[in-house]
């Protein structure tokens, strides 16, 4: 994680300045936060002043994987491993093994598309969800590794095409055993 903390001026209400070591470290900015302290005090919403402190808070996108939004942390952990981030892949693993992560399926989902195997070991709880969207993905899980995949694996899917109450579900059951 990186972040990088710019004064732009002062005011007796603004916190206490503080640096860090690696603020001249380049990184791609993910999000940009403002907050203004106005130089006049005592006043709601004064005009603004070229007295007033202005604090910058940067973060790099590896900041993304401490949100408490689980869908945005599958996402960023995804894009990150796609670019070669092995904390972010293991991240994916950790989180789609978690029987208290809320998002287990995209994250196993998101390992399948890196083409990490480590996604097959959530299968059997997707495919016991009460949930269709779990099935659904446990499924598409499946079908990115058809060709490798075990063969109870392959017959969960092949009962799913039959037995699954959810259209959706059945299409992707049968895509899965399509393969890749």
């Amino acid at each position: 994680m990186r972040r990088a903390l710019i004064f732009l001026a002062a005011c007796t209400q603004a916190p206490t300045l503080q640096t860090l070591s690696d603020t001249n470290v380049p990184f791609t900015a993910a999000k940009v936060d403002v907050q203004r302290f106005p130089a006049t005090c005592g006043l709601v919403d004064p005009d603004y002043s070229t007295d007033d402190l202005l604090q910058l808070t940067i973060s790099g996108p590896a900041d993304e994987l401490n949100q408490a939004d689980a869908v945005r942390v599958v996402r960023a952990a995804e894009v990150l491993a796609r670019a070669g981030d092995a904390t972010a892949r293991a991240q994916l693993a950790r989180s789609s093994a978690d029987r208290a992560f809320a998002r287990r399926g995209e994250a196993a989902l998101a390992l399948a598309r890196l083409g990490d195997r480590r996604a097959l070991t959530w299968v059997n709880d997707g495919m016991a969800s009460v949930d269709p969207e779990d099935r659904g993905r446990a499924l598409a899980v499946l079908g990115r590794f058809a060709s490798g995949a075990p063969v109870e694996l392959a017959a969960i899917a092949e009962r799913a095409a039959d037995r699954e109450p959810a259209l959706r579900v059945r299409m992707i059951a049968e895509a899965a055993l399509l393969g890749p």
